[in-house]
């Protein structure tokens, strides 16, 4: 991972660290309770699961592109992105972020202020992977772009109660 999405992630650690989850004494959240959440217990996904190709070819929309995350990576082998229009350019925020996309870094984790939206803070400093989607100017996109993201784990269950499997998927879009 590049130096500048591990600061991303720390400095996003330490304020989700300092805030918390969301409360209902919070303004914008009085009337929403992200207890059940807080309280829930969340494991990484041990990997894609068995049927992540079945899962993303079940909700197909003939004539679009797809674009499939599976556990918040970028799932390449299980896109269709062959009739890609002109100026239209679909990576791997990993890829791109080693590579020096053109405004990546300029973009990336910047929409929100992670200061005061703790579920932006805390799916930032998971950051790992996800999809940009660059949009040149002037370029014509007709077909839609359908993203389809799955998650889930193949881990059999044990005999503990079992934590819900997380993933902290991001899509970037430059138009």
């Amino acid at each position: 991972m590049v130096a500048w999405v591990q600061e991303r992630r720390a400095a996003a650690a330490d304020i989700f660290a300092k805030t918390g989850f969301p409360t209902t004494r919070m303004e914008e959240w009085r009337f929403t309770n992200v207890a059940p959440i807080a309280e829930g217990k969340f494991v990484a996904p041990g990997g894609p699961p068995l049927n992540a190709a079945e899962l993303v070819a079940g909700v197909a929309i003939p004539g679009s592109l797809r674009l499939a995350i599976v556990n918040g990576e970028f799932a390449a082998a299980l896109s269709d992105l062959r009739h890609l229009p002109k100026g239209v350019r679909i990576a791997s925020l990993r890829d791109g972020a080693r590579d020096g996309s053109e405004g990546l870094e300029q973009h990336l984790a910047k929409t929100f202020d992670i200061a005061t939206h703790p579920f932006a803070a805390l799916n930032t400093s998971f950051l790992d992977d996800g999809v940009m989607i660059a949009i040149a100017k002037n370029a014509v996109v007709d077909t839609p772009i359908h993203i389809v993201v799955v998650s889930g784990s193949d881990q059999a269950p044990s005999p503990k109660p079992q934590a819900a499997v997380v993933s902290h998927p991001r899509i970037l879009i430059i138009a």
